[in-house]
């Protein structure tokens, strides 16, 4: 039987987002008052765009490292 693994930037690259809208939600949420719009809808925006960046960051990095385009 052949175990098949997960690469590890793409297990944290998954779990992140999730974690930071958990953290953020629940956890600091409640401090924060935006009054007229909710707070997750800024929330979710945010992490959106930071996932984004930080993947194209990542990715860049590594073919940078690994040499795919020279």
């Amino acid at each position: 039987m052949k175990i098949i693994r997960v690469p590890v930037i793409l297990l944290f690259s998954l779990i992140q987002p999730i974690m930071f809208v958990l953290l953020f939600t629940y956890v600091i949420g409640a401090a924060i008052d935006i009054p007229g719009e909710g707070y997750t809808s800024f929330l979710m925006a945010g992490i959106f765009a930071q996932t984004v960046v930080f993947g194209s960051s990542t990715a860049m990095a590594l073919d940078l490292k690994n040499g795919i385009i020279d």
